[in-house]
């Protein structure tokens, strides 16, 4: 809600981005703005808008012995995840085919040493997905 705004046709551009100032979401509308009852009756709805590929989740956060990354797709596509150590080492690599929306990679790190791990995920687009995780005792 926007107090002040006058009745009438707006245009609208927002844009979501994720960690890595990547755009993930991206909406240009015309809204058309009007009192009823004291409040704005219209609203910007965001439907599968998605420009790329991102990651929703990644869970648990500190991850122990499985680490589950839930990865949002624009479409049918093979993806790579790369895993860096908080040095930026690359310690694994995993190839996956993804469906069109959400998607999820269970990853075994029991074995791993504890600290932060940064995950860089990447579509046919090559643009990158940024997530980071925590891996807590040995």
């Amino acid at each position: 809600m926007v107090d002040g705004l006058a009745n009438g046709n707006h245009y609208v551009q927002v844009k979501l981005i994720d960690a890595g100032w990547g755009e993930t979401c991206y909406l240009e509308q015309t809204v058309n703005v009007s009192r009823f009852g004291g409040s704005n009756t219209n609203a910007l709805v965001f439907k599968n808008k998605r420009q790329r590929l991102a990651f929703n989740k990644i869970y648990p956060n500190p991850a122990q012995y499985l680490v589950t990354l839930e990865v949002y797709s624009k479409e049918d596509q093979p993806a790579v995840f790369d895993f860096y150590d908080q040095m930026g080492r690359a310690v694994h690599q995993v190839e996956m085919e993804l469906k069109k929306g959400r998607n999820e990679l269970m990853l075994f790190v029991g074995d791993w040493k504890s600290g932060t791990y940064n995950v860089i995920g990447r579509g046919e687009d090559g643009l990158p997905a940024y997530g980071r995780f925590m891996k807590v005792r040995e």
